[in-house]
């Protein structure tokens, strides 16, 4: 466990169901269907990851979407607390039943989050309201529900009947959390009642107390092909973005005992009669660009991902450093917003050459040339740049991501 917790938190969710109701214009299930670029469950999935109070995520899965399954694992940015995938039954209690049974290393005072696949858009302010409520109270059971605010009536035919009061009506929804002991308890008294539409029904009917845990209405399930649009527009609305800044350093020598034409800066060649000394090419701009990225996502340095006493990286060209950084960004959902970057040395000028580097530079970040800045400066004749032993670069960059869903 990576959060200081009362108990262990061990999610499931269900993911068994044909989606028989859900046309989606394919013989894809909805549990699989692409929602904002990645399949409905994986949206899940990855809330349950990125809580840091979930232990381990079990996925119960229809016998017959093992390909599926597979498919949906490559879009994932990992398979951390992940646990192999369990077979559905023939009903949604049952396969809860296999998933908690496949739950060996189970203590009776853990957590059992359960979750419907078709909920994807389950937030991580949800997510930790229902954890809370077993961190500071001693409930057996709870549920995350929304209240009713619509007008409800039994019908008649096709008519309005008597309008039911909707005082104290709530909507149902998941995940719903039980002590692994009740919920097992609960499993053994109906073992032959296949009749429980969700699991928190299941415990009401044991005598136990279900407490309601207020969400949004966004919570929704998907059952309809309209539900998808409704659910593409909410989650796009409630995103989350975060501004974050990385800074880079770096400084190389002029080699004073070698000849050269030119140096490599910013991506470009640029003439100089001394090389600069260095294990790879090296572009002191995409150096430093390089651990401006990293630091920005956390993400250690240049060295440690391209290890200077590794031969392989040997007269490396720096663009390959560039693209791996980027790669990074990529995979973090993540865009860069600016670089300022600022040159420091006497010689060689930078100026007639920097609108090149610039839109090299955002030829290999692949954004607008406008969101990259190029500077050069001097140290007035100080220090080592002064007396022109080698050049030294600065850089900060902003870098626009979804923030994680940690709770």
């Amino acid at each position: 466990m990576t959060a200081t917790t009362k108990y262990k938190y061990h999610a499931i969710i269900v993911a068994a169901g044909t989606g028989e109701r859900c046309s989606t214009h394919s013989n894809t299930p909805k549990q699989y269907t692409n929602l904002l670029g990645k399949p409905v469950l994986n949206h899940s999935i990855e809330t349950f990851q990125n809580c840091t109070s979930t232990d381990s995520i079990t996925v119960v899965i229809n016998k017959d979407h093992k390909d599926l399954y597979r498919q949906a694992l490559k879009k994932l940015q990992g398979t951390n607390k992940l646990q192999q995938p369990v077979i559905g039954g023939k009903t949604r209690k049952d396969s809860v039943l296999n998933a908690l049974q496949s739950l060996n290393h189970g203590h009776d005072s853990d957590i059992i989050l359960i979750h419907d696949a078709a909920r994807p858009a389950l937030t991580k302010n949800a997510l930790n309201n229902i954890i809370q409520s077993f961190e500071t109270t001693h409930i057996k059971a709870a549920t995350l529900a929304h209240k009713n605010v619509n007008t409800l009536v039994r019908s008649e035919g096709s008519t309005c009947g008597t309008t039911i009061d909707r005082e104290n009506v709530w909507s149902i929804q998941t995940p719903q959390a039980f002590c692994h002991k009740t919920i097992m308890s609960a499993h053994k008294q109906f073992a032959h009642d296949d009749s429980f539409t969700d699991d928190a029904a299941l415990i009401t009917a044991c005598g136990e107390q279900v407490h309601l845990i207020e969400n949004t209405h966004e919570n929704i399930k998907l059952t309809q092909q309209a539900d998808f649009i409704t659910l593409e527009k909410t989650m796009k609305s409630t995103e989350e973005y975060v501004t974050i800044t990385g800074q880079g350093f770096d400084v190389h020598a002029f080699d004073n005992d070698a000849e050269a034409d030119s140096i490599r800066i910013g991506g470009i060649d640029i003439p100089h009669f001394k090389p600069l000394k260095a294990h790879s090419d090296g572009d002191v701009v995409l150096h430093t660009i390089c651990d401006a990225i990293y630091g920005a996502l956390s993400n250690g340095d240049i060295g440690h991902h391209f290890p200077p006493n590794d031969d392989k990286n040997k007269n490396r060209n720096s663009i390959d450093f560039i693209k791996h950084a980027l790669s990074l960004v990529n995979q973090e959902d993540a865009e860069i917003l600016h670089l300022d970057t600022t040159i420091i040395g006497e010689k060689p000028k930078i100026g007639p050459h920097r609108d090149q580097m610039r839109q090299k530079i955002a030829e290999l970040l692949e954004v607008p040339i406008s969101r990259i800045a190029v500077k050069a400066t001097t140290t007035e004749k100080l220090g080592f740049t002064g007396r022109q032993e080698g050049l030294a670069c600065q850089a900060v960059i902003n870098i626009h991501r979804k923030k994680k869903h940690l709770c």
